[in-house]
């Protein structure tokens, strides 16, 4: 017995995931969403800040130089990151013609599309 099963022998939806059912197509809705992201988003700007006014690095807000542009840039990757761990959801719609993954509403990879091939 695996974990998303119950007693039963049933199969259980984690919190994360909701299934939708429209007049001819499903919908499967997973979302992202984990706390410890929360913690990322405020930390990383944080400790960009404190580490470039510190005198580990050379230059500061003011003067900027290769090293504090590094930072800047990481910082941003991370703030991006845990900003798309917070708010997308990936969906899949399935229906006689298609399936078609999509993820949003930050962009994160590209829409995938597979045709129903007789």
């Amino acid at each position: 017995m695996t974990l998303a099963e119950t007693q039963s022998g049933e199969v259980r939806i984690p919190k994360n995931m909701h299934l939708i059912e429209k007049a001819n197509s499903l919908v499967f809705e997973y979302s992202w969403f984990k706390p410890k992201y929360i913690v990322s988003l405020v930390a990383t700007p944080l400790f960009i800040y404190f580490l470039v006014n510190s005198s580990f690095i050379l230059g500061d807000f003011s003067e900027l130089t290769l090293p504090v542009y590094i930072l800047l840039g990481l910082g941003a990757a991370v703030i991006y990151f845990s900003l798309a761990k917070l708010m997308n959801t990936t969906s899949i719609f399935v229906n006689n013609q298609e399936i078609v993954v999509r993820s949003g509403p930050l962009p994160w990879d590209k829409t995938w599309c597979c045709p129903k091939q007789n």
